[in-house]
């Protein structure tokens, strides 16, 4: 495990933000899977943690892949009421493929408490990563009025959560959001299009939120020259707290942004040359003025919601 994790990290080694200033585009990751079991020896008790970093920081290149990266605790818990020393087990990883315009990421929670539950110290395993890409877009038109241009958002994902044994303050959940920011703030800039997937199970029972749609877009009237600085991301949280339980989170095929204009005197270019996809749904007629982006409409869409194919 030890060389797996050396290896993975001496590929996705930080590089300087300089490297990918000047280019108008760039594609980042950042994640932290993170395992922790407890350790009685049956006077004193502690945490076994294992938590791993990765971030490469704003890298100068169209795609990056992670490769699967985990990290796994064992430990062990004294259950005075029945005598038992009972083993403890967390393992957690993901696996992630970022490039311009689409963002693609399998994740996994695993933990196993036998059963032993307490306030005082938290047993489990965490997983979050934020994934993003950034790019400049130039628009084109002859028309002297402008142009409408359609700008849209999927995601595709399904999380599973199952429990065998759930206590107070036991949980395990998975979390998927997915976002399309504008200007020089990245992900934390404007706004403009989002989506989110959770799934929860509680002692306190069940928790489960789907988004609204698989598919969000929204209409904006550019002149010719006008640029805007896009940013697409997605943030995955999967995590088992003090429960016999695992969490599996697959949106290998998601975050999936689009841009086209219908009017045949309009078009485009990107700082990284890509050329972004089109099958997106018309938005709805009602305005929504977003300032200084001239944004018309807005709307989400519904449609049947199915898994994605796996990440090869």
């Amino acid at each position: 495990m030890k060389t797996l994790l050396l290896a993975l990290l001496a590929g996705l080694a930080v590089c300087p933000a300089s490297r990918a200033a000047n280019t108008g585009f760039s594609v980042n990751m950042i994640g932290t899977p993170t395992a922790q079991a407890l350790i009685f020896d049956g006077v004193h008790s502690s945490v076994d943690l294992h938590s791993l970093t990765v971030n490469t920081g704003d890298l100068a290149q169209t795609s990056l892949s992670s490769g699967l990266i985990s990290v796994s605790a064992r430990g062990h818990a004294m259950d005075f009421s029945r005598g038992l020393d009972i083993p403890q087990e967390s393992d957690v990883g993901f696996d992630a493929r970022v490039s311009i315009g689409e963002l693609h990421v399998t994740a996994f929670a695993d933990s196993n408490t036998g059963g032993f539950v307490t306030s005082s110290q938290t047993k489990g395993v965490l997983n979050t990563l934020t994934m993003s890409w950034s790019d400049t877009v130039t628009f084109h038109t002859s028309n002297p009025n402008g142009s409408d241009f359609l700008l849209g958002l999927t995601m595709h994902d399904t999380i599973s959560v199952s429990a065998s044994f759930l206590a107070p303050p036991s949980f395990v959940a998975g979390t998927a959001t997915a976002g399309l920011s504008s200007g020089p703030g990245g992900v934390s800039g404007l706004l403009l299009l989002s989506l989110q997937d959770v799934v929860s199970e509680r002692f306190s029972g069940d928790v489960v939120s789907h988004p609204p749609s698989d598919t969000v877009s929204t209409l904006m009237h550019m002149q010719n020259g006008a640029t805007l600085q896009l940013t697409g991301w997605l943030r995955i949280s999967v995590a088992a707290n003090d429960a016999i339980g695992s969490v599996s989170l697959d949106a290998a095929d998601t975050a999936l942004f689009s841009l086209r204009s219908d009017d045949p005197l309009a078009g485009y270019s990107t700082a990284s040359g890509t050329v972004f996809v089109t099958g997106v749904p018309e938005p709805a007629t009602s305005a929504l003025a977003l300032a200084g982006l001239g944004f018309v409409s807005w709307q989400a869409r519904r449609r049947p919601r199915q898994r994605p194919a796996a990440l090869s």
